[in-house]
């Protein structure tokens, strides 16, 4: 028996030896598969689209700020400085010049009776969104927001800003066009 077991083992190994054959090495012989390679139009492939969209450039424009009216209406929390505003500070022309990169970073400047103000936000497909925010720190500057959306060839939409207390709040409806 222990023989048989043996000669089991030794065929076994035999088999095992015989059977495996080397395998030729890649650099030895052609590949029966064709080579893979992109096809000329992957390489040649438009950049993708720009995040700002037809919003990339330069933008200008203005409005004319006026005092933004509440309803006071006598209710509890109702700020009574409100009532105080007699509506000249902030109130008057507003010039702004936006840039928007193809990134869609928006950067600019507002000039007017807000004081000065430097722009930053960001512009995505049809709509530009920043914050406006005083270039000098003074109790009565103001700050705000700026929406705006393409209309044609121009950008429209709102500017809202208040002083840092709120007490005086301003609005305007602002038109942009390219420069």
């Amino acid at each position: 028996m222990k023989r048989l077991g043996g000669r089991l083992a030794l065929g076994v190994a035999l088999g095992a030896a015989l059977g495996c054959q080397a395998q030729p090495s890649p650099t030895s012989e052609p590949s029966a598969l064709p080579a893979v390679s992109a096809p000329p139009s992957a390489s040649q492939a438009p950049p993708p689209p720009s995040p700002a969209g037809a919003l990339e450039g330069k933008w200008r424009g203005g409005a004319s700020t006026k005092a933004h009216a509440f309803t006071y209406g006598g209710e509890p929390g109702a700020s009574l400085g409100w009532k105080k505003d007699d509506g000249k500070l902030g109130v008057g022309p507003v010039e702004l010049s936006l840039e928007v990169a193809p990134s869609g970073a928006v950067t600019g400047r507002a000039t007017g009776a807000l004081g000065a103000l430097q722009a930053r936000g960001q512009a995505e497909e049809e709509v530009l969104i920043a914050t406006l925010s005083p270039e000098a720190d003074e109790p009565t500057a103001f700050s705000g927001t700026l929406t705006l959306r393409r209309e044609g060839e121009q950008l429209k939409g709102t500017l809202q800003a208040s002083t840092g207390d709120s007490l005086k709040a301003r609005s305007a409806e602002l038109t942009l066009a390219r420069e």
